[in-house]
């Protein structure tokens, strides 16, 4: 079933269901707006196209999956079955975009159609819990199936979903999966990939086939929050964790070493998130839920300082479930930050 949303269409609706207006608010620089759906059940997972800042989805636990190709003018509400609440976009084609639900569903015309390219002779009992696509190669999509947030499996498909194979080797299987990231700046076949888990983080050199442990300094295995960023250019690669009640912690070197991150505070349960820019491994945005008030700090020194861009006063709700940053270019800082709240907001200005 297809639905064309107009963005004042869906505001009204919401607003007639949950009384909730749109408002746009600048405080002290930091300008963010309402954008799209919302305003009833929390919103999960904003995702933005690699390639195309106005190509974006979020989810929503009311029931619907939403996609919008045009910056949030339209949006397109599918239903796929089940709730959708992991997405990636196509690193190539701005219009392709994958979702996982009960199954993995592509679609190539901007979320107007969808293919479902899994199967349950592949999947089983399992659902995605993870997908990536590769930032230089789009053939190649890695996924990761389990029930709930644990991970299971972990595929690997070279054909767009045509085929795929089983790798993963010495993940631990049934833990709780946390988080992906694809070192962009490694070599194209035989890619960089970590994995964060509540049982640790694991590191790939070969594409996924096998895997191997990178967090014996670190004083927990338990990882809630992770997120990498790399630079082709400068050939650097940041990677940051979060554990509850300890800290926010970073390794420029592959996970050898760790240093631990001040100047924010301390994960200690929900309403945290973190993120950084793929292709900028100094930007990243840090969400913290303090004594019933929700912040939003961003650094562009790689967490050695911070600033707020989201606080009191700055949205006018305080709830934050999802953070995604987007750096376009490489070259050129074409910014756009989203957060999903009981609605969904959007700056285009980095920290400002």
């Amino acid at each position: 079933m297809k639905k064309m949303l107009n963005r004042g269409l869906m505001v009204l609706c919401c607003a007639c269901m949950f009384s909730t207006a749109v408002n746009s608010v600048n405080v002290a620089g930091n300008r963010w707006f309402t954008m799209g759906p919302g305003g009833g059940g929390s919103m999960y997972s904003p995702t933005i196209s690699p390639v195309d800042k106005d190509c974006m989805t979020v989810s929503c636990d009311m029931g619907a999956y939403y996609v919008t190709t045009n910056g949030g003018k339209k949006w397109i509400m599918a239903e796929l079955n089940e709730l959708a609440y992991i997405s990636a976009f196509d690193t190539k084609d701005p219009k392709t975009v994958y979702a996982g639900s009960d199954s993995l569903y592509r679609s190539t015309d901007g979320g107007q159609t969808w293919e479902d390219i899994l199967g349950k002779t592949t999947r089983g009992d399992y659902k995605p819990v993870m997908v990536a696509v590769d930032p230089d190669d789009n053939k190649i999509i890695y996924l990761g199936l389990g029930s709930g947030t644990s991970l299971e499996k972990f595929l690997v498909s070279s054909d767009r979903g045509k085929s795929w194979e089983k790798a993963g080797a010495l993940l631990p299987f049934g833990s709780g999966f946390t988080a992906i990231f694809l070192d962009g700046k490694s070599p194209e076949g035989a890619r960089v990939i970590y994995i964060a888990t509540s049982r640790g983080i694991y590191r790939s050199q070969n594409g996924g086939d096998s895997f191997t442990s990178i967090d014996s300094s670190l004083p927990a295995k338990e990882i809630e929050l992770f997120a990498g960023g790399s630079d082709k250019l400068s050939q650097k690669t940041v990677i940051c964790a979060g554990i509850r009640n300890e800290g926010l912690y970073k390794s420029a070197d592959a996970g050898k070493s760790w240093r631990k991150i001040s100047g924010v505070p301390v994960p200690n349960g929900g309403g945290f998130s973190l993120v950084m820019s793929a292709q900028n491994p100094d930007v990243m945005y840090y969400s913290a839920f303090v004594k019933g008030v929700q912040y939003v700090y961003t650094s562009e020194d790689s967490g050695n300082t911070w600033k707020s861009v989201v606080e009191p006063g700055n949205t006018k709700k305080q709830w934050i479930k999802s953070l995604k940053i987007k750096i376009v270019s490489n070259l050129k800082y074409t910014n756009k930050l989203v957060t999903s709240l009981s609605d969904f907001h959007i700056s285009s200005k980095r920290s400002q």
